[in-house]
């Protein structure tokens, strides 16, 4: 069984709407802003985005994942943020997508009447830089294999 993600990491994910999601492949690498949904009972973020996209087929080719979640803060003392690595999947056939699906739609009801595809990060690690707790202060989760 994994350790509770810290309560730190876990009020930043859910204070933000949007986060910069990394791929590779042979092209190189790539990085794309992205509107998630934090399911907290599963531990994963859902993202809609287009299967044509490059960051949609990347991640789906080559699943692991990168990302950072930054609140808009300008103050250096003030500054914290999230890096993460994990997983990601392409969410149809999932016996749980309608479920997840409608999570998505009741945070960003605008998204119904635009096409698109869910993915899902199923996140194995996460690093908080918070510039609030000491300069360069750090809070490390790892999830256990």
């Amino acid at each position: 069984m994994n350790e509770k993600i810290p309560d730190s990491i876990l009020d930043l994910i859910q204070s933000c709407r949007v986060m910069t999601l990394g791929t590779a492949s042979e092209a190189g690498a790539y990085c794309a802003p992205v509107f998630y949904v934090w399911e907290q009972s599963r531990g994963i973020f859902i993202i809609k985005s287009s299967r044509s996209s490059r960051h949609f087929r990347e991640a789906v080719a080559s699943p692991f994942v990168a990302g950072s979640i930054l609140p808009d803060i300008m103050e250096i003392s003030r500054i914290y943020g999230l890096q993460f690595t994990g997983s990601c999947s392409d969410m149809e056939g999932l016996p749980e997508f309608g479920e997840l699906e409608n999570l998505y739609h009741r945070t960003y009801p605008e998204g119904r009447s635009i096409e698109g595809n869910f993915l899902i990060v199923n996140p194995s690690y996460f690093k908080l830089t918070d510039n609030r707790l000491g300069f360069g202060a750090k809070i490390i989760w790892k999830e256990k294999k």
